[in-house]
């Protein structure tokens, strides 16, 4: 062996060796119940939720640095509905977190998710509650303020469910792309949401360039929804649009159907519900057999997402 190749030997096995060291000081200094308090607290501050964990959370050391977290649910701030719960989540940490730096999670992993997005709790109604999803695995890469992620489950009236979410910084704001698919029976539903930039207000939140996309496909039909709204500032419970364009389509193979709702508009985030108190209504009906209708109306309309059809 030559001198260089010895040299390169030692080197390497004194790497290894103060690596191996490092690893054992982080362990020995590792505080599962403390971690565990520290989480449980900024949960119930910052989302306001309450967090039960049935097990101390432990440091997993490959094959990078974690906190994991087994068999744990959330609930709201009284603590008495769960609305979520998972079999295990595991916090990456940076490397530096082993040099004795704060802590700084870069990515999550959660297995065996159910999440009841009604808000009724994921223990009411079993697997006859179509607002629960489940999800086998979820990814998500953090860099900064960018996030990235992705998972796969089934739920909310679909299987094969598959989801896609990147935020990114946008000046003082975040952009937002969400989307979802899977099939509803034998039909592909696709559902596609954009926000050029959110932000948070002492109101609520603002958001410019708002665009969702809900798709429905069996074979020669299709039905699609399109919602777009350049502004919309408010709350969860109710923010206002000063223009809110929804259109509704509806494809076979002999014609199509197309309405189109217009105006300054009020949205239920939390309810999933819009409003126009004086909205435009263009009706668009082409039959192969008939020709084509158009018809135009103003009036207050509301929009149910939970009834999918217009009142």
């Amino acid at each position: 062996m030559s001198v260089l190749s010895k040299k390169i030997l030692v080197v390497s096995a004194a790497v290894a060796c103060l690596y191996l060291l490092l690893l054992l000081v982080a362990w020995g200094r590792f505080d599962g119940a403390d971690v565990g308090q520290r989480l449980t607290a900024w949960l119930a501050e910052k989302p306001r939720c309450v967090l039960h964990l049935e097990e101390t959370p432990r440091l997993a050391l490959f094959p990078r640095p974690a906190v994991v977290l087994a068999r744990s649910t959330l609930s709201g701030r009284d603590g008495k509905v769960a609305f979520a719960s998972f079999t295990e989540a595991r916090l990456n940490l940076a490397w530096g977190a082993l040099l004795g730096g704060a802590p700084r999670v870069t990515g999550m992993v959660l297995h065996g998710v159910r999440a009841d997005l009604g808000g009724a709790g994921v223990f009411n109604g079993g697997a006859a509650n179509g607002n629960v999803l489940h999800l086998e695995r979820a990814v998500l890469n953090i860099a900064g303020s960018a996030v990235d992620g992705e998972g796969s489950g089934s739920g909310l009236g679909l299987s094969d469910l598959r989801w896609r979410l990147q935020s990114a910084p946008a000046g003082q704001a975040h952009s937002l792309a969400l989307g979802l698919n899977g099939l509803h029976g034998t039909e592909k539903f696709d559902l596609r949401l954009a926000i050029g930039a959110l932000r948070q207000v002492p109101q609520g939140f603002a958001a410019e360039d708002v665009s969702l996309v809900a798709q429905w496909g069996h074979d020669a039909a299709s039905f699609d929804v399109a919602l777009r709204i350049p502004a919309l500032a408010g709350d969860v419970a109710t923010a206002q649009a000063e223009q809110a364009v929804l259109s509704v389509n509806h494809l076979w193979p002999s014609g199509r159907l197309t309405l189109t709702y217009s105006g300054a508009a009020r949205l239920g985030v939390a309810g999933a519900w819009l409003a126009w108190p004086a909205a435009r209504l263009e009706v668009n009906l082409l039959d192969g057999a008939k020709g084509e209708l158009t018809h135009t109306w103003n009036g207050a309309t509301r929009f149910e997402a939970a009834q999918a059809r217009p009142q």
